[in-house]
């Protein structure tokens, strides 16, 4: 049972050809206090279209995007949400996320496993209780990994963990450029080898500032 203010889902099976034709827009809305997520795409969502959405003080995520693919989601504004601003947790791909600010939420700013080929652009990551990105598999199934995502124009500070946390080596070419991490690299100075500008292996310069960390080994940069 959910008690999310909206949720969005296709009946016709995930991925069926009728399911490709899903289109829908949602524009200037607000949820607050929601028992579960403040707004949930699920079951076979495509090509859906949200602009200017703000969310807070869910029990849960801001987002919550499951099964969701080709959509876009501009002029999002998630704050203080118990879980995660955005979370996106199974087949979220190929989608577009924009001009984001994710404040003051319970733990990541970003919660990401088995979802690839997504671009985030402008986004603002400020103060939220543990990584401000983190990327994983799901139960560390290998299968799982979340590859070839994009971030741009990051800006991350005082979160309670590293800016950017890839915490798998099948998680993949996770691009981040530019990214300002501001005074987060204290809060990350000492972790593991990090992702440079590209999604690689950074240098002694990246290690050192902390921008991003990735655990276990690095995985191989993007070629």
């Amino acid at each position: 049972m959910r008690f999310s203010s909206i949720t969005m889902r296709r009946k016709l099976p995930w991925k069926s050809s009728a399911a490709r034709l899903t289109m829908l827009w949602l524009g200037m809305g607000f949820t607050q206090r929601c028992r579960s997520g403040g707004l949930v795409t699920e079951k076979g969502c495509r090509r859906l279209v949200v602009r200017d959405f703000a969310s807070s003080d869910n029990e849960f995520d801001g987002l919550a995007c499951y099964q969701t693919a080709d959509s876009r989601f501009t002029g999002l504004d998630l704050r203080r949400n118990k879980s995660a601003g955005i979370s996106t947790d199974q087949d979220f791909d190929h989608n577009t996320i924009s001009h984001v600010r994710m404040f003051n939420n319970g733990s990541h700013g970003i919660f990401m496993r088995n979802s690839s080929h997504n671009s985030f652009q402008h986004l603002q990551v400020k103060s939220n209780g543990r990584a401000a990105i983190f990327v994983d598999p799901v139960d560390k199934r290998r299968h799982t990994g979340s590859v070839g995502n994009h971030f741009t124009t990051v800006v991350v500070a005082a979160c309670g963990g590293p800016g950017f946390q890839v915490n798998a080596t099948s998680c993949k070419k996770q691009h981040a450029a530019p990214f300002s991490a501001g005074e987060q690299h204290r809060r990350c100075a000492g972790g593991h080898a990090s992702p440079g500008a590209a999604g690689g292996c950074g240098g002694k310069r990246q290690r050192r500032e902390g921008r991003f960390r990735l655990n276990d080994e690095c995985a191989p940069p993007i070629m």
